[in-house]
């Protein structure tokens, strides 16, 4: 059967050969799988004849599948040859091409050749469908790998910086920033299975045993750890929620005072839970909290957990997190999920504000407040345009084109979810970014309009 054929093409600007170095980067696979693809690279394998063997792991609706990839760079030429061995295609041949054009100008030629593994009656209506996210798959990798290039132009010498929570969404997002930045990136992990690689370091929870020769002299700690508030609230999950916060961030910087070697900067994270409901008043970090909040509790133990590192040298700060933006999880992905089946729409009276951030503005701020010496204490990490949720949820249907579903009362919603839904859904927070914003950070996504296209497909 004769392939079908797809091609792209991008003129752009960079310093010499920084285009072709960024593909031959392992990191770039990874950070070139759109969040809405829910991918996610499972390994890496050295092969012979400058050859890789790729595997990829996609998590579809109702099933998973495995597709794995030989990758080929050619000595003395700027191509990147790809083919499928094993997936969802009959065949898949990628080549990827940087032609030199003078002046640090440059262009990148994606040619993609391809059958598709279904019955030929489908197979126009998928090559219109698989072309079309084939052409948005290209936009997000162009947009990533020009905002790489900047980053890279401007990054500074290799830091060694140890990140805890590197499997989850923001810390997954981090540990590959920082990689292709070119810094040394250490992962703190609690169980001895996911000790693979000499970069992990394996910590018993349990008994806050540790290595400690294996913790000295880092530059920084990213503590991003913590049970999921996304879980039912019963009685036992709020302790769990509270002691994998405040419990755990002492014990760990009990161990990082005892060091001789300690780290330079502790950031750990927390979130604007810490404000509790402030209505539509606009707050900043030295807002005080509103009382009687569980997870504003949490937030004030939590940061006062780490405080006492400040006595020995170490700059600390916590991340006040808002709504992080995803296509792979959490709220962004249960809202769009909910608008595309016809019933997502307004929750409560829709005028409390969420205070979002987009994960690629997450990951960059973290990156900034490491580099920022004059950053301590309470940073919020969130978007400088909050939004009220009615405002949200219609930027996200009409950008989804697809009508609001009905009004959930907030009776229903203290139904369903109780406790939860009254800090996570109903309360309103209206957070302002000001010392990211007084100390230089430049939001790639200041507001929703700009974020949807990179978010979602």
């Amino acid at each position: 059967m004769k392939p079908n054929k797809f091609s792209s093409r991008l003129l752009f600007k960079s310093e010499k050969d920084a285009g072709y170095l960024w593909h031959l980067k392992k990191v770039c696979f990874s950070r070139s799988l759109p969040s809405w693809e829910r991918g996610r690279v499972i390994s890496i394998e050295e092969l012979e004849g400058r050859q890789v063997r790729l595997t990829v792991l996609y998590e579809k609706t109702f099933r998973k599948i495995k597709a794995v990839f030989r990758i080929h760079y050619p000595i003395g030429t700027q191509l990147i040859r790809i083919k499928e061995e094993s997936g969802s295609f009959k065949a898949l041949d990628f080549q990827i091409e940087i032609k030199s054009l003078g002046e640090n100008l440059y262009e990148l030629i994606e040619r993609v050749e391809y059958n598709l593994a279904w019955p030929k009656f489908f197979s126009n209506f998928r090559k219109k469908r698989f072309e079309k996210r084939l052409s948005r798959f290209f936009e997000y990798k162009h947009e990533v790998m020009l905002q790489d290039l900047f980053d890279l132009k401007h990054s500074v010498a290799p830091l060694k910086i140890l990140v805890t929570g590197s499997s989850g969404l923001i810390g997954s997002g981090l540990v590959e920033f920082l990689e292709m930045l070119g810094h040394k990136v250490y992962r703190l992990v609690r169980s001895q299975s996911e000790v693979k690689t000499p970069f992990d370091i394996y910590y018993h929870l349990e008994g806050g045993e540790v290595n400690r020769s294996e913790l000295e002299g880092f530059d920084a700690v990213v503590h991003l750890w913590g049970k999921s508030i996304q879980d039912s609230w019963s009685a036992k999950n709020k302790k769990e929620i509270f002691s994998s916060r405040v419990e755990v961030t002492k014990q760990l910087s009990k161990i990082l005072a005892s060091l001789q070697r300690p780290p330079k900067a502790f950031l750990c994270a927390s979130a604007i839970g810490y404000y509790g409901d402030q209505g539509s008043h606009k707050i900043d970090e030295t807002s005080s909290p509103e009382g009687g909040f569980f997870l504003s509790e949490v937030c004030k133990d939590w940061e006062g957990a780490s405080e006492f590192l400040k006595v020995h040298g170490i700059r600390v700060v916590h991340l006040r997190f808002g709504v992080v933006l995803s296509s792979k999880k959490g709220a962004l992905s249960e809202v769009v999920k909910m608008m595309r089946l016809g019933v997502g729409g307004v929750l409560g009276s829709g005028n409390q504000f969420i205070s979002w951030i987009a994960i690629d503005d997450a990951v960059r701020a973290i990156y900034h407040v490491i580099l920022t010496n004059s950053l301590e204490g309470p940073v919020n990490i969130t978007s400088p345009e909050p939004l009220t949720n009615k405002d949200f949820n219609l930027k996200i249907s009409r950008y989804l084109k697809k009508p609001l579903g009905p009004n959930i009362a907030p009776i229903i919603l203290k139904i369903l979810k109780g406790q939860m839904a009254e800090e996570l859904i109903l309360a309103s927070s209206r957070v302002y970014p000001k010392k990211l914003l007084e100390s230089g950070y430049q939001f790639r996504y200041p507001n929703l309009e700009d974020a949807l296209p990179h978010l979602i497909y």
